[in-house]
């Protein structure tokens, strides 16, 4: 027997033990479960893992072996029609082979402009890495990644971008439990979005737009802000980016190693953000048009063909890496989510709303208008030449895009939009790069001018690029100076996005109990003195008490106080005051 055949015997054994390892643990007392992660927390509690909750993960391990047995099962059966195209696929030798002849014949200016930009890029995200944690990220970091690992991608409900919520958790535990750990994934996701933009982009429309396209992206500020922002967003965008990248192979090639990559990506994107339906529909329609109009490799019958089953087993992929939370938190949890509301007004009509704040506020955002119009001019130079895209990368988006949110009828937030900023530099990059004076002496200049120009404007940036709805830089400030100033019967009231941030803040300085119990004498309305977190300047006693006796059902604008104190923290402030007595 020869080595080959070894090592796919062990492969195999390997692969099967894993439905049989998941059937085994499915088998053990709820007692043993807890305890492993009551291993897990701070307080050798995991109150979180309930008997109710311990049988749905049971009947998850199951279901899930059962159909990873399956699949392996199906394989086996057609595998003389699969293994064919399996063992002509190019995997690491593939981008090996091609990495070191690309560095071997490129120019020399080129790689080292190359080098420069994403150097800077890198830099400038690891610069703005600490900034202040968000109330979204707290929320995700409280809910999903301090959990037990079983919790973090099977409980479900706003914000857990479960892809990146998974990567999180395994960053915390295997470099410790802090901030920077914590937003790792964003940021490494956000420093490859250069490359692969390059690379797209210089596939695309040749190596000037490659590198133009990387010279924006790189000191962009708002792809910066989002880099450290421990969300899944970063990772949407580079999953688009990519996606592109094998939908344009597949355009070209139509081989099983591009099929493979397109289908895995839409499956991890899916897995990132459900709202990846958008560049998943708009690669896929792009590759549809571009085979109806003689731009794509083969007839049109095999190679939509192709494209079927490649979905076909994308979604199958998806639907496996959703199971654990459509058994323990439901289907509902997916597609009822209530974050993602109905509609009355025309869905298209606030889409392009929300298109266009999402343009003016975060995309743009303290730009002059002259950029604007530069590169509004090279996307539109792109739009009228298409050649060596065959089918512009615009239509089909639009189509699909259009399509999908008048038949959801749902709202699409302003945020979700970033994925499509990356595809707008690049498209505008080309666009400029149509110029005649753009020669091989103009590119360096030019780049180079454009990455220094854009790390001053990034480094020059207010600490925030943009306030995102929940940002609260004070955070930590007002954790510390309150969990000083309170005593014993003093309560507090904070509401969002204060709340959840102070929290994080009082928990990294080990005040949350403190700051807890607290608040709880707030609700109960018997204390000495109150402390209220005011977010801004433009917040005031009265409509905090306001928010909170909503938000809670306490009834503390019903007294009248008296300040004894305001202790002024940046933008925001600590009221203190007292209860004044009939």
């Amino acid at each position: 027997m020869n080595d080959s055949k070894v090592l796919s015997y062990l492969l195999w054994g390997l692969a099967f033990s894993i439905p049989i390892f998941l059937v085994g643990i499915s088998f053990l007392s709820y007692e043993i479960f807890k305890s492993f992660f009551d291993t897990m927390t701070t307080d050798g509690d995991a109150s979180r893992v309930t008997r109710a909750l311990f049988e749905l993960v049971v009947i998850g391990f199951r279901s899930l072996a059962v159909v990873l047995a399956s699949f392996m099962g199906l394989y086996i059966f057609f595998r003389g029609q699969i293994q064919p195209s399996v063992e002509k696929t190019p995997l690491v030798q593939f981008f090996l082979q091609k990495l070191v002849t690309w560095i071997r014949t490129e120019e020399r200016a080129h790689l080292a402009v190359l080098g420069a930009i994403f150097a800077v890029g890198a830099a400038l995200r690891l610069f703005y890495s600490s900034m202040p944690m968000r109330s979204d990220e707290a929320w995700t970091y409280y809910h999903f990644i301090d959990q037990p690992f079983v919790l973090t991608f099977s409980l479900y409900f706003t914000n857990n971008h479960l892809f990146h919520s998974v990567l999180a958790h395994l960053s915390v535990n295997m470099f410790g439990d802090t901030l920077w750990a914590f937003r790792l994934p964003a940021l490494i996701a956000s420093i490859l979005v250069i490359p692969a933009i390059y690379f797209l982009f210089r596939r695309l429309s040749g190596k000037a737009a490659g590198l133009l396209a990387a010279a924006l992206i790189a000191p962009w500020p708002m792809l910066i802000d989002y880099s450290s922002n421990s969300r899944g967003y970063s990772i949407m965008m580079l999953l688009t980016v990519l996606l592109f990248v094998a939908a344009n192979r597949m355009r070209q090639e139509n081989d099983s190693f591009s099929k493979f990559s397109f289908g895995t990506i839409a499956a991890l994107g899916l897995y990132t953000i459900p709202a990846f339906i958008l560049p998943l529909g708009s690669a896929g329609l792009w590759l549809v048009f571009s085979v109806l109009t003689g731009n794509a490799v083969g007839t049109s019958w095999l190679f939509i063909r192709g494209l079927c089953w490649t979905a076909v087993g994308a979604l199958s992929l998806t639907f496996l890496l959703y199971l654990p939370v459509f058994v323990v938190s439901g289907f509902d949890s997916v597609f009822g989510n209530p974050m993602v509301v109905g509609v009355t007004e025309s869905p298209l009509f606030l889409a392009v709303g929300s298109l266009k704040w999402a343009w003016k506020a975060q995309w743009f955002s303290n730009f002059p208008i002259t950029l604007q119009l530069v590169l509004g001019a090279g996307f539109l130079a792109t739009a009228m030449r298409t050649k060596s895209f065959g089918v512009p990368l615009w239509l089909p988006a639009l189509v699909w895009c259009a399509f999908i949110i008048s038949i959801t009828n749902v709202q699409v937030p302003t945020r979700v939009w970033v994925f499509a900023l990356p595809i707008f530099l690049g498209l505008a990059a080309t666009g400029l790069s149509f110029l005649p004076r753009f020669s091989k002496f103009d590119t360096t200049v030019i780049l180079l001018v454009v990455l220094i120009g854009g790390a001053i404007v990034a480094i020059k940036s207010p600490a925030y690029f943009f306030k995102e709805y929940g940002a609260f830089p004070e955070a930590e400030a007002v954790a510390l100076y309150v969990s000083g100033a309170i005593e014993e019967d003093d309560a507090l009231v904070s509401v969002f996005p204060g709340r959840i941030t102070v929290d994080y803040y009082g928990m990294r300085h080990n005040t949350l109990h403190k700051l807890e119990k607290a608040r709880q004498l707030g609700v109960n309305g018997k204390f000495n003195r109150i402390f209220v977190v005011l977010n801004s300047g433009e917040d005031s006693l009265t409509n905090i008490l306001a928010v909170n006796d909503k938000q809670f059902g306490t009834s503390l604008l019903l007294n009248q106080y008296k300040t004894l104190h305001i202790e002024s923290i940046g933008e925001a402030s600590v009221v203190t005051a007292s209860v004044i007595s009939d």
